[in-house]
């Protein structure tokens, strides 16, 4: 949580500073990140202590840390699909093939959260039941989705994006599969991190965006400076002389 908490500042902080412009989807994802992992600790805490705590609140804990899961990597999987293909704000076709499913998906996990049961396991309790099942099933679904994208669309990432973006989407499946395989290992906030991190640092880190702004930037000016002179002989050829002549 600390550490997602470093990111998150840092990059309001040097964003606001160098007036860079924010994604709307990383925005999004600094925001549900940060939430499934404070509820994952508090659903760790309260369903290992059911005596303290009212049924009711335990319930609405463990839902709050499954919508907030559901909705970290839908947004995830938007953005690797805008970075790897293109969104355009206004295409609501695309908007909708990626949030109708997760959508359906929210709707069933608040909708079973009354048939959630609270299992001891040898080590910790944990949860289980229909809205778990369906939260997970969300993760894996877009998480394929993710990792499908990045591997036959990555030669439209920077070469030097490739390796580092593959390995975090990796290293956040194996902590997915692990999670979903053993419940009791509770390791649901390490998979929000690891992509929140390696998102930050592969495509939202504020140095780099305005590194490569500066060099888009110079590139541009080539590209015009080019054909501003290119020009020349159309001008020359109707009798009209190139005014820096």
């Amino acid at each position: 949580m600390l550490a997602v908490l470093y990111i998150v500042i840092t990059y309001i902080h040097t964003t606001l500073k160098s007036k860079i412009s924010c994604n709307s989807l990383f925005d999004g994802l600094m925001i549900s990140a940060p939430q499934a992992i404070f509820f994952d600790g508090l659903t760790s805490w309260t369903v290992n202590h059911t005596g303290l705590v009212p049924d009711m609140v335990n319930r609405i804990a463990h839902l709050l840390f499954f919508l907030a899961m559901d909705v970290t990597v839908i947004i995830t999987a938007l953005y690797m699909y805008d970075q790897l293909i293109g969104i355009r704000k206004n295409d609501l076709r695309k908007w909708g093939l990626f949030v109708l499913p997760g959508g359906v998906a929210l709707i069933l996990v608040a909708a079973g959260i009354g048939q959630l049961e609270f299992i001891q396991g040898v080590t910790t309790a944990y949860s289980m039941g229909f809205s778990v099942y369906v939260s997970f099933a969300t993760l894996i679904g877009y998480y394929g989705a993710i990792l499908y994208l990045t591997i036959t669309r990555r030669r439209f990432l920077p070469k030097e994006k490739v390796l580092g973006t593959l390995s975090f989407i990796v290293i956040a499946g194996v902590i997915l599969a692990v999670q979903v395989c053993f419940p009791e290992v509770l390791l649901s906030s390490i998979f929000p991190t690891t992509l929140l991190l390696g998102i930050y640092i592969d495509f939202e880190n504020p140095a780099i965006r305005k590194l490569t702004i500066y060099n888009n930037e110079i590139v541009e000016g080539f590209a015009t400076m080019v054909e501003s002179r290119d020009t020349i002989p159309a001008a020359t050829s109707s009798g009209q002389r190139p005014m820096w002549i």
